[in-house]
């Protein structure tokens, strides 16, 4: 009887953790680069099956010359063809910049290029990243 009870606290329990579990994520890709002038460079691509997206992120510890955060992703199908890709670029100085976006029909992988760039005084860098459903 004191198992019967144990296993259906773990059962309950269980459920109860899956109901709070919004999204799934079914990859994350995040790169790091050393930079001089703007700290870490860090980029981050999540592919979220749950919600059928894809989030791309780029930032930076440090801009001391008001340098450009910028983000260039697309989404292939499994074939290797691109299915929709796009650039941006934030505003001079803030933190980081974000993007999301839909899947598209056949989407397979995601890839990004995540960077800094435009500054007076230091070179531009760049992270890359991938991931997949």
């Amino acid at each position: 009887m004191k198992l019967a009870k144990k296993s259906a606290v773990g059962v309950i329990a269980s459920v109860a953790c899956l109901a709070f579990s919004v999204n799934a994520f079914a990859g994350t890709d995040i790169k790091t680069v050393s930079t001089t002038g703007y700290g870490t460079l860090t980029g981050k691509l999540e592919y979220v099956s749950g919600n059928q997206y894809a989030m791309w992120y780029t930032n930076t510890t440090a801009n001391p010359d008001n340098a450009y955060h910028t983000i260039t992703g697309s989404q292939q199908n499994i074939s290797g063809t691109t299915l929709h890709s796009f650039s941006m670029t934030g505003v001079r100085g803030i933190g980081g910049i974000g993007r999301g976006d839909d899947l598209y029909p056949g989407a397979y992988a995601f890839y990004g290029t995540h960077g800094v760039q435009g500054g007076t005084t230091y070179s531009a860098y760049a992270a890359y990243t991938v991931t997949h459903t």
